[in-house]
């Protein structure tokens, strides 16, 4: 007997410091990982055997005089109780292992996660032009005008001079082509009906964002690839402006004579266009006077301003680099047109992919554009070198 008990014992010290060191590796590894599971495997091993010795005690208990069963039993039980939770044999019996969130069949099934409705995305940059040039809703293909591109002469004459014919005036026509902008997206049926979230609302909230970066760019530096809008940027016949130093704005002089290349009735209502980049260099220039050019406006009245003209931020301007047009001074209402032919609608498909268990999700829209006084605006041109 005192040799059982004396094995016992080594068993119980033995699986006390096994679970010490277990919980040490536990607490630096997933509770799901393989190594826990190797070692709860082995714990599980030393349990049974523990076992086997439980019921070899308790058989010599109820046979030892002296004592009775039910003590004998009780007693067995807290020792191992407490063998079992690697405490001393000494505890009580009444001690359990509690439920936890951080193990899963105890507990950790049960606490479910929070899902948020809001779906995290990184914020995608755009031209937000619409506002500051010209829009033309029109019902036809295209929109057209006449323009002059040459007008007459006047002269001074004599009394009796010979009075000659004038130039004629020379007129032509300018257009305006609308192109189709779509997007199709196919989603499945099982998606739709399954998600934890408004999926088609998603969907079309996300095309909406699609065309509206599309049309920023159009407007900017669109190339009129199959009558898609010409951008500012590309246009003909706008004026430039070259720097004077390479890969930068060396001083406030050529933002001066850029502001004053253009007529003063479009100087008068001109804005600056540049990126967010660009700003960051323009801010840190300063005058004659050692004053910054930019200047702070008031919230909700007067906007910031340089050289005393507003500013608007442009993703799609291109950086200070060398050749390149990171500024653009002028009217933009002006000087350029937005042609809106039909607005963004959206078309439920449910029988095009329906055989393969899709929904379609459709998007178009038609707009054009172009520049119509190429005068109203001036360019920056970064020196090549």
């Amino acid at each position: 007997m005192d040799e059982l008990v004396q094995k016992v014992e080594e068993l119980a010290a033995t699986t006390a410091e096994f679970k010490r060191t277990n919980d040490e590796r536990l607490a630096t590894i997933e509770a799901t990982g393989k190594e826990s599971v190797i070692q709860t495997e082995k714990l599980g091993a030393i349990e049974a055997e523990l076992i086997r010795l439980e019921d070899s005690i308790t058989k010599l208990n109820r046979t030892s005089a002296g004592t009775t069963a039910d003590a004998k039993d009780a007693k067995t039980e807290a020792f191992f109780a407490g063998i079992r939770m690697g405490l001393s044999p000494d505890m009580p019996s009444e001690i359990k292992m509690g439920m936890t969130v951080a193990n899963d069949t105890t507990g950790g099934y049960l606490a479910s996660p929070e899902y948020l409705s809001t779906i995290m995305r990184n914020i995608n940059e755009y031209s937000d032009v619409r506002g500051l040039v010209t829009v033309k809703p029109t019902t036809k293909k295209e929109i057209s005008w006449p323009t002059r591109t040459q007008g007459t002469v006047a002269r001074f004459v004599g009394e009796t001079e010979l009075r000659t014919e004038s130039q004629n005036p020379l007129y032509g026509r300018d257009k305006i082509l609308t192109r189709e902008m779509y997007a199709i997206i196919d989603v499945s049926n099982e998606d739709l009906e399954d998600s934890d979230y408004d999926l088609e609302g998603m969907i079309r909230d996300e095309i909406t964002e699609s065309f509206t970066l599309l049309e920023g760019t159009s407007v900017v530096s669109g190339t009129g690839i199959n009558g898609a809008p010409f951008g500012f940027m590309n246009a003909a016949g706008i004026a430039e402006v070259v720097s004077g130093a390479a890969t930068t704005i060396p001083s406030a002089d050529p933002l001066i004579s850029l502001m004053y290349n253009i007529k003063d009735v479009y100087q008068r209502n001109g804005v600056w266009a540049f990126n967010r980049s660009t700003l960051s260099a323009i801010r840190k220039l300063k005058d004659g006077n050692n004053q910054y050019l930019w200047a702070p406006g008031i919230a909700g009245a007067i906007p910031n301003t340089i050289l005393d003209r507003p500013y608007i931020i442009v993703p799609d301007m291109p950086s200070i680099g060398a050749g390149l047009y990171p500024v653009v001074f002028g009217d933009l209402k002006r000087g350029y047109w937005l042609v809106d032919r039909t607005q963004l609608t959206f078309t439920r498909d449910i029988y095009t992919q329906a055989t393969s268990g899709y929904v379609r999700i459709l998007a178009r829209k038609r707009i054009g554009g172009n520049v119509v006084r190429a005068e109203a605006f001036a360019k920056l041109k970064i020196a090549a070198s």
